[in-house]
């Protein structure tokens, strides 16, 4: 009650062997971090740190969706997912500007996910291994292969995104770009794109 009331998540009794009873707990002790903005206690940190190894035998779907879990949270992402160095345990290039994507990103899993990549082959190979789904995959990787592409916010550009990718993936690309909706939203409405 006592931690609860400090905002802090400890491990009852000794860490290491809660963690190694079963290692998903660590990325719950992470993830509730995330998503209640706790303190991580002393102890369960280094047990964290030390039993990161045990994660190995952790089915991909279990770990991935603790990963969205905390991709979804609104607390510094980018410096938990560092820290506890989940870059390594879900084969993830820290690539430059992945810290202020992650961090300025609109609450959307898939737009999320794509601050993750620098590349959409990579995307798709890695989403596979974490048992994704394929539309997921799809989006994501759509999303990313747009990383360097500067796209124009006229009619004949938004309209020709609707055609190649569907409304709900051209609004996540233009999200993810940080391109001004008011436009799509005018064109849907309309239905100019048909």
């Amino acid at each position: 009650i006592q931690d609860l009331e400090n905002r802090i998540i400890r491990c009852v009794g000794n860490p290491i062997e809660r963690f190694t009873e079963d290692a998903l707990r660590i990325l719950r002790a992470i993830r509730f971090s995330c998503t209640l903005n706790f303190e991580i206690e002393k102890e369960t940190k280094k047990a964290i740190h030390s039993c990161l190894h045990l994660l190995e035998s952790i089915s991909v779907e279990r770990k991935f969706e603790e990963l969205s879990k905390i991709l979804l949270s609104n607390q510094n992402i980018y410096e938990t997912l560092n820290e506890y160095q989940l870059f390594d345990v879900f084969k993830i290039k820290n690539h430059l500007s992945l810290k202020e994507e992650l961090n300025h990103a609109i609450n959307d899993l898939e737009i999320r996910l794509a601050c993750l990549f620098d590349d959409s082959i990579i995307t798709k190979q890695t989403m596979k291994k974490w048992h994704c789904a394929n539309k997921r995959i799809n989006i994501v990787s759509t999303i990313v292969s747009y990383r360097n592409i500067s796209l124009m916010n006229d009619s004949y550009h938004i309209r020709k995104l609707i055609y190649n990718h569907g409304i709900d993936c051209t609004k996540k690309i233009l999200l993810f770009k940080n391109i001004d909706l008011t436009l799509l939203n005018q064109i849907i409405e309309s239905k100019d794109y048909l």
